[in-house]
């Protein structure tokens, strides 16, 4: 199990296109999926680098598979994205930095 992994764990960030959905279609069961990650005590935040659609409008989307979230949950750039994203792991551990790029 994930938190068995990495005990230290204590939330996901997840990309949405692709990763949740292809176009239209849910990728599995969303609800059962986001059950299980609750039941784990993890939180989570939604990331996509499309700067095209609105938070609202993912929020809309995710309500459509079945997810009711918070706006404040899903991250997307602002005008022209240009960001940057570490991830270390080290002796099962995860750490994530995030930087900014002007």
């Amino acid at each position: 199990m994930l938190t068995d992994k990495f005990p230290h764990l204590k939330g996901l960030i997840l990309d949405m296109d692709g990763v949740l959905w292809r176009d239209t279609q849910p990728i599995g069961d969303l609800p059962a999926l986001f059950r299980k990650i609750s039941d784990l005590g993890l939180s989570y935040v939604f990331a996509t680098n499309n700067a095209t659609k609105t938070a609202a409008e993912y929020q809309e989307k995710l309500r459509g598979f079945g997810l009711s979230v918070k706006e404040e949950h899903i991250s997307r750039p602002q005008g022209q994205p240009r960001c940057t994203f570490r991830i270390t792991i080290l002796k099962g551990r995860a750490s994530m930095w995030s930087a900014r790029i002007p």
